[in-house]
C-alpha cells in the first residue's frame, strides 16, 4: 500500500473510533454525532479517493446503502456515481491519447506571422 493510501486509512479508522466514541457518550449533542459523522464521510471519501488514484479501483463504500434513504434514492445515487467514474475514465483515456497544445504548425499561427501573411 502506498504512503497516502496508508495515511488515508489511518484517518479513516481514527475518526470512526472517534464516531464510535461520540455516539457512545450520553452527553454528546446532535450537533457532535453530526461533525463526527461528517468526519468519518470525509475520511471515507479520501481513502477512497487515495485507492482511486492508487491504482483505479471503485470505492470500496460504494455499495454500501444509507439506511435512512429509500432503494430508490440509492439506484439514483448509484447510477449517478457510475455516469461520473464513467466520465472521468473517459476524460483520462482521451487525455493520454491526444495530449493538448499539440496542433498541427499550419493551424496555429503566431500573432506576428499571421499579420505578415496578409
Amino acid at each position: 500500500m502506498a504512503k497516502k493510501t496508508k495515511t488515508a486509512l489511518r484517518e479513516l479508522v481514527k475518526a470512526l473510533e472517534k464516531h464510535q466514541e461520540v455516539l457512545e457518550d450520553k452527553k454528546s449533542g446532535h450537533g457532535k454525532r453530526d461533525r463526527a459523522t461528517a468526519k468519518v464521510r470525509t475520511a471515507a471519501i479520501a481513502y477512497a479517493s487515495a485507492v482511486y488514484a492508487r491504482n483505479g479501483g471503485t470505492s470500496p463504500f460504494l455499495d454500501l446503502p444509507d439506511p435512512g434513504l429509500d432503494e430508490s434514492t440509492v439506484a439514483s445515487l448509484k447510477a449517478e456515481k457510475e455516469a461520473l467514474v464513467a466520465k472521468q475514465s473517459q476524460k483520462k483515456s482521451s487525455k493520454h491519447a491526444a495530449p493538448e497544445g499539440n496542433a498541427p504548425a499550419d493551424e496555429v499561427a503566431p500573432a506576428g506571422e499571421a499579420a505578415a501573411a496578409s
